[in-house]
């Protein structure tokens, strides 16, 4: 299917993006199926994809790639990454779920649910303490101890050090990624996470909606939201998700996470 898979569009999507002066950018169409095999392979660095590419034949044949010519540095795609706008990843991922539909790979007839922890690209020697005008208020239910008549500045920080507090994301973050979060799973190391949820399609597996949320929160939170986008995004391919009492019928197995919605 890497034949059918058609990115051309991409040159007029990002022209206002690229400069015409200065040093050849990566190719735009190179890039977004870097970013293709880099969530398909599971992987968490840039690094790591450069060096997975170079040992595998069939993703040098996808990216259209030479045995000889050398793979994109590692910080041209981070730079890539971070300097197109998300409004670019969207249309790309629409207009591709569009090839899929047009090639009978999507029906809409089901779409099932699920999430999962994303390791973030952040190691927890990163973590610093909030300054505590910006830590999360929260309700203490404990009765007050009366404080010292007098505490000289000497001794004031040992009352109001937040390193002597338990890393949590309420009184901690990372300074290289900052937007990730603090989670575990029960048998699972604690890190930094992301919550990664998507709507996949069961006809032929393709999704048809993901999205990266905070991992801090409980994953049924994002599920209105995944349901309207994955059925706005049916809609434009002609494939309305009809729903039942304003929502859709779920089935859901441990939780909503093997949740089925399914067009009547």
């Amino acid at each position: 299917m890497t034949q059918d898979l058609n990115l051309s569009f991409l040159y007029e999507l990002v022209a206002p993006y690229y400069g015409k002066c200065g040093h050849e950018s990566i190719d735009p169409v190179l890039f977004f199926k870097l970013m293709l095999v880099e969530h398909l392979e599971n992987l968490s660095s840039d690094r790591a994809l450069g060096r997975h590419c170079q040992l595998r034949l069939d993703i040098l044949f996808f990216l259209d790639h030479a045995l000889d010519q050398p793979m994109p540095w590692h910080s041209t795609l981070s730079r890539t990454r971070h300097r197109l706008p998300d409004r670019v990843f969207d249309e790309c991922f629409q207009y591709s779920l569009k090839q899929c539909a047009q090639t009978g790979l999507v029906d809409g007839q089901i779409q099932a649910i699920d999430s999962a922890y994303m390791e973030a690209n952040a190691s927890l020697d990163t973590l610093e303490a909030k300054k505590i005008a910006n830590w999360t208020l929260e309700v203490n239910h404990e009765v007050p101890q009366p404080a010292p008549q007098k505490v000289s500045f000497v001794k004031a920080d040992q009352y109001v050090n937040p390193k002597r507090v338990a890393r949590n994301n309420r009184t901690h973050q990372s300074l290289t990624d900052p937007q990730a979060r603090l989670a575990t799973k029960p048998g699972k190391p604690f890190r930094l996470f992301y919550s990664a949820s998507m709507v996949v399609d069961t006809a032929q597996h393709v999704i048809t909606h993901i999205q990266a949320d905070a991992a801090d929160e409980k994953d049924s939170r994002y599920l209105l939201t995944l349901v309207d986008q994955a059925t706005a995004h049916l809609r434009t391919l002609g494939l309305p998700l009809q729903c039942r009492c304003g929502l859709a019928q779920v089935i859901t197995t441990l939780g909503w996470k093997a949740g089925i919605l399914r067009a009547l």
